[in-house]
């Protein structure tokens, strides 16, 4: 009799607790499953990235060819371009703090922050960048001479005065680059070659001004100086292209 009361009792505290424990995997399996739609609703997705993080982060970086108030608009290296929308939280960065007012047309930036459906940004940051110099640049600045001289030229130093130059005359071959530096000694003179279209600036007494042109013809040429009647008065020389 107490065998049989045994083993009904150990039965029924089985059943209870496998139903026990199937309910609580229901529950864990249910709860889960809510889970899951709940961050589903509020992220856009399984992944549990934002909804907002469909459009991708955005990214661009080139010149700034165009700026107004709100935005600036920017030249992509693939000849496109692409619209920075600006916020007051936007930050703008160089090599120190910055503001929206140093970003300039025809300067290099890069723009990070969302991207929006049309493909333009709303910038989280812009960072002003230094456009490296050009490779001509960098060649010009290691081989060009003095500043206002030329290489290979064969300079000419002439001085004006009240109404003649000095020297009156000089020289060069065919082809020669010419740099004329023209000297006002007194009064107000000018330096002027018709035949190789150079003239200088009309300058006073103490100023000083330089012309260069390629002598590319034969022949002799007069100089002189274009002011009032100052050539008529004897302010001219020759200039001779062997």
């Amino acid at each position: 009799m107490n065998q049989k009361i045994f083993i009904i009792f150990g039965a029924v505290i089985l059943l209870v607790g496998g139903s026990a424990f199937y309910g609580g995997i229901k529950y864990d399996q249910g709860k889960n499953r809510a889970d899951r739609q709940f961050r589903t609703q509020q992220f856009g997705g399984s992944n549990g990235g934002p909804r907002g993080a469909r459009t991708g982060n955005g990214f661009a970086g080139g010149e700034v060819i165009s700026k107004d108030d709100k935005s600036i608009t920017i030249k992509l290296q693939d000849g496109g371009s692409k619209i920075v929308f600006v916020s007051d939280s936007t930050a703008v960065m160089k090599s120190t703090q910055g503001s929206f007012g140093d970003v300039a047309v025809g300067g290099q930036v890069m723009a990070t922050g969302s991207q929006n459906p049309d493909g333009s940004i709303s910038a989280q940051s812009i960072q002003i960048r230094s456009a490296p110099p050009s490779h001509e640049a960098t060649e010009g600045a290691a081989t060009s001479p003095s500043v206002g001289q030329s290489a290979n030229v064969k300079e000419f130093t002439i001085t004006g005065n009240n109404y003649s130059f000095s020297p009156a005359n000089f020289a060069v071959k065919k082809g020669d680059k010419v740099r004329v530096v023209f000297k006002n000694v007194e009064g107000f003179h000018d330096f002027k070659i018709d035949e190789f279209n150079v003239a200088t600036k009309k300058i006073s007494a103490g100023a000083e001004d330089a012309v260069e042109f390629t002598a590319d013809k034969l022949g002799s040429f007069e100089f002189y100086c274009s002011i009032g009647n100052h050539r008529a008065m004897g302010m001219k020389g020759v200039l001779t292209v062997e």
